[in-house]
């Protein structure tokens, strides 16, 4: 064991700056000082000092805790007084704030992880548990603190990871500098891709992290102004370098995200792709020189200048064409948005083709659509034919005098979707294109219309797409003008398919065996993660509900194809179960002599080799029930009618010996399926005993009547008929097993109604009319019997009366509940 290390004022500050924590949150005790156990291991650490197990751990610092506590109160612990190092440091934070915090400083610097060569900030944990507070105090989030923070944290390694900020989430203070951050992030397709969830997670959750470095913007930039200060001023962007970013550009952009959503009444993930687009653009300038990189704070005829020069510019127009047009979308919108409605000089584009001999108001009417109605235009609307005459007139546009003509050439314009117009230019087509283009390029031939959606959001709505559904409805009806041969192409409910037509089973089957490998079990995860254009629900339910493969664990199959088995074995297995079924007209899949296909196949538990030696050699020809094999055309034979028909000639039987026999037939234990098949062909006279029903003879009559005054209100206990007296002979003493037989077999008046079979007579004899489940009828027991309404008690009135054969199951307290209501009403 390595020597006792006395404690350093370093190590005395984080201890009282954790009892402090604790102080205001007592909840958060064990979080806090199992984190304090690592900043001390990792301080020892740091200082190349030699640590075991016990050095500084979470025992040694809830004792120690109490020391700085009576420390901090100036009392003894028990006997014992605090350290004196505890004291002095308490001292300190009393009587010197100021030189206090700088120790605690330090002391956060001094344990900063090694392993990682970054130094740990000290605001950075304060920033995140501040945040989690404020969290706790928002009255209408959308969305649990957990996934809020969980997310937070995986962005925010990414960001550094990816040297997109030089610092973390939780060391940010102003709010500007986080949010260039976060749309950067937002903006960056391949972290969309490789983190599908998350990054769908970070769309919605954002926000409170800006909102709330906002409303504490002065108390967190105090602590770290210089490091805020420092990253702020220098943004990487992952393809154009590194470039300068004024605060006037920060809050111009910033109203432009506001104007966006507030004005024009965009997605926050499309008014976040203008913004980021737009930095981006400013780099590209600062790196190619073709406009000045700070035109963000330009204005009036200067700003449209150089949007004009930017425009024009042939290798600008080149790159832009590759990035889908983003970049010149933005800056038209930011356009829109500095100087009013404006059109900036434009590219030369081709004529377009459609014939405007017959409808020839085609450019007057696209001209409008495009315009005003980019979310289409309601073709039966008499509000919006209106508006569409008003703005035409407006601005001197020639319209056709009659609605019904108006109507005619707005439909020759654009593309019907449901009950709307849309005007999809080429632009669109190109956009969509390229997007399957990039999905398909790892080899993917299924595509969920969600994915494809939500793979590019904010790519979607700057092209006016607004749902997965609006995407679909424009692959349909415009196929020919996306795809270049569209003889493959073919559109599900759910999805697209690049490979002809499949139903959706067969389709996810083929994508799931295409990356299968050569392993024969793949996990679900590993899976997902190699077909992201599918949900992972879909992957789950092709899995288990597919006769391909078979359940291995939890989240883990084999494959099918990936089976090894001679066609020699195949054909013993074959016979085997051909001579079982004539010699007893059925085989149990337990008994079949697998050979060595059980050691070639070892990954496969015994009861998925049962199954895949079905699936593979014995489905179509045999019909399997539970483990019971039959022949295809022959009875539907499960394990109860089997043991039934071992039944049916025998004089008697106990219940061991059909136990026996139901191990026997199914391959395992089912003592209900016993109990089943016993009640259903024979007579119970005791506890272990059945014989069958030709031994007996019931005066079923005499029998009802007798019960019927032992029964006045609908049902009993079982063993609530304490006597048989006046019950009639019927060749066998009478006893409550008997009871149970007639009952269940006999009596034209009354039923038995069991939890489950069983060997303690516990149940209800209840009129035939009654219809209510066993709960039901145990709270009308509990509601009218003399006894108090608590769990205990009621629990023991029905095992003493023989309702239930134990005082205690899972819904006993809802059965209370429900038995204080119905004595309510009585």
């Amino acid at each position: 064991m390595l020597a006792k290390v006395s404690w350093n004022k370093y190590e005395a500050a984080l201890l009282l700056d954790a009892y402090l924590t604790i102080s205001n949150k007592p909840h958060l005790k064990n979080e806090v000082l199992l984190k304090l156990s690592k900043q001390l291991r990792c301080m020892a650490l740091n200082a190349g000092q030699e640590i075991d197990d016990t050095y500084r751990n979470l025992n040694g610092m809830q004792w120690q805790y109490n020391f700085m506590e009576k420390a901090f109160q100036n009392k003894n612990l028990g006997n014992r007084r605090p350290p004196q190092i505890f004291l002095d440091v308490v001292k300190l934070y009393k009587q010197q704030p100021d030189t206090y915090r700088a120790v605690v400083d330090e002391a956060y610097r001094m344990s900063g992880d090694n392993n990682t060569g970054k130094v740990v900030n000290a605001n950075m944990s304060d920033t995140k548990k501040s945040f989690q507070d404020w969290l706790e105090k928002q009255p209408k989030l959308k969305h649990s603190i957990g996934l809020i923070l969980s997310v937070q944290e995986e962005c925010s390694k990414y960001v550094v990871a990816r040297k997109i900020s030089k610092i973390g989430f939780w060391e940010m203070t102003d709010r500007s500098q986080y949010l260039i951050i976060a749309r950067k992030l937002l903006g960056m397709r391949l972290f969309r891709v490789i983190n599908r969830k998350i990054a769908l997670a970070f769309d919605k959750t954002y926000v409170y992290f800006g909102e709330f470095l906002n409303e504490n913007k002065n108390v967190l930039q105090a602590v770290d102004a210089e490091e805020v200060t420092k990253n702020k001023d220098e943004i990487r962007d992952e393809s154009l370098g590194t470039h300068l970013v004024s605060d006037e550009c920060i809050a111009i952009l910033d109203d432009f995200s506001r104007w966006l959503l507030n004005e024009k009444c965009l997605s926050q993930a499309t008014a976040n792709g203008y913004a980021s687009n737009l930095r981006s653009l400013s780099a590209y300038c600062n790196q190619t020189r073709i406009a000045p990189a700070l035109f963000i704070t330009a204005n009036g005829d200067e700003l449209l200048e150089i949007a004009n020069q930017i425009l024009q510019n042939t290798v600008f127009q080149t790159y832009n064409a590759e990035q889908h047009n983003r970049f010149s979308a933005a800056l038209k919108k930011f356009l829109e948005f500095r100087l009013g409605v404006v059109t900036p000089a434009r590219t030369e584009k081709k004529p377009n083709k459609k014939n405007t001999t017959k409808f020839p108001y085609y450019k007057q009417i696209s001209s409008v659509l495009k315009e005003r109605y980019l979310y289409g235009f309601r073709l039966e609307s008499t509000i919006d034919i209106k508006r569409f005459r008003r703005y035409a007139e407006e601005n001197n546009i020639e319209l056709p005098e009659s609605d019904e003509a108006l109507k005619a050439e707005i439909k020759n314009a654009g593309v019907q979707i449901e009950d709307k117009v849309y005007l999809i230019e080429e632009d669109t087509f190109n956009y969509i294109r390229n997007t399957f283009e990039k999905l398909s390029s790892d080899g993917s031939r299924i595509l969920f219309y969600d994915f494809i959606y939500d793979f590019d959001t904010a790519g979607m709505e700057e092209h006016y797409i607004t749902s997965a559904d609006h995407l679909k409805a424009i692959l349909k009806q415009c196929q020919k003008s996306i795809f270049k041969a569209t003889t493959e192409i073919f559109f599900a409910r759910n999805f697209v398919s690049l490979v002809g037509e499949h139903t959706e089973r067969v389709a996810v089957t083929i994508e799931m065996q295409r990356v299968w490998g050569k392993n024969q079990i793949r996990c679900v995860e590993e899976l997902a993660e190699q077909l992201p254009t599918i949900p992972d629900d879909y992957i789950r339910r092709y899995l288990s509900g597919s006769t391909d493969f078979v359940w291995v664990s939890e989240g883990v199959y084999f494959n099918m194809e990936r089976l090894i088995i001679t066609e020699e074995e195949k054909g013993e297995i074959l016979s085997f179960v051909a001579a079982e079924c004539k010699a007893k007209g059925y085989a149990s899949i337990s008994d079949i002599p697998f050979g060595n296909t059980a050691e070639e196949n070892y990954e496969l538990t015994e009861f998925g080799l049962q199954e895949a030696i079905y699936n593979k050699v014995l489905i179509g020809k045999y019909r399997l029930n539970g483990k019971i094999l039959t022949e295809q055309d022959g009875a539907n034979l499960d394990v109860v009618s089997l043991a039934k028909q071992y039944l049916s000639d025998k004089e008697e039987c106990t219940f061991d010996e059909m136990d026996k026999k139901i191990t026997e037939i199914a391959g395992t234990r089912y003592r209900y399926m016993a109990y089943e098949a016993l009640y259903g062909t024979m007579i119970r006279t005791d506890k272990s005993r059945y014989v069958a029903h030709r031994y007996v003879k019931f005066d079923v009559d005499a029998i009802d009547a007798i019960l019927s005054e032992m029964i006045s209100d609908r049902f009993v206990a079982i063993k609530e008929i304490t006597s048989f007296a006046l019950f009639p002979l019927c060749g066998l003493p009478w006893n409550h097993y008997l009871l149970e037989s007639y009952c269940y077999s006999y009596s034209k008046k009354f039923c038995l109604k069991v939890f489950g079979f069983n060997d303690k007579n516990a149940g209800i004899i209840a009129e035939q009319s009654v219809t209510d489940g066993y709960n039901e009828l145990l709270a009308q027991a509990a509601a009218r019997a003399k006894i108090e309404l608590s769990t205990e008690a009621v629990g023991q009135y029905y095992f003493e009366t023989g309702y239930m054969g134990k005082r205690k199951f899972s819904d006993l307290e809802s059965i209370v509940e429900r038995a204080k209501t119905i004595r309510e009403d009585l």
